[in-house]
């Protein structure tokens, strides 16, 4: 499963203990992409505990590349459709490595029908 920059900063917050926890028990399943740990990392305002607490998580994780096969599917998604280049990229990377993807935002991958989509509501935890 990819999990979305927001699933990660939401894990990192108190008031999802029980995402945190889901994430912890599936940790070696789970993936995200390299535009995520971009996103998350690359925050302005990140305080250095923070920061820690995110390289930590993203050293645990498998961290997919934007290599050329996602590339070429995210040009393919924004050429179809009205996407930020992030989400595109998060799709395509899901796409390419026919996984699903975890986020809060359904409604930004929506439109990708082949696309796997769930939120933390889903998982029932």
């Amino acid at each position: 499963m990819i999990i979305d920059s927001n699933i990660i900063i939401y894990a990192s917050k108190s008031t999802y203990p029980s995402l945190l926890s889901y994430l912890r028990n599936n940790e070696s399943s789970l993936t995200t992409s390299a535009i995520c740990k971009i996103e998350v990392l690359g925050y302005h305002q990140l305080k250095k505990v923070e920061k820690q607490y995110l390289e930590n998580f993203f050293n645990a994780i498998r961290v997919l590349p934007i290599d050329s096969g996602v590339i070429n599917k995210a040009i393919e998604l924004k050429q179809k459709r009205n996407i930020a280049t992030p989400d595109a990229i998060v799709a395509a990377t899901a796409l390419v490595h026919d996984l699903p993807i975890l986020t809060q935002n359904k409604k930004d991958f929506a439109r990708i029908k082949s696309l796997k989509i769930y939120a933390i509501e889903d998982l029932q935890i």
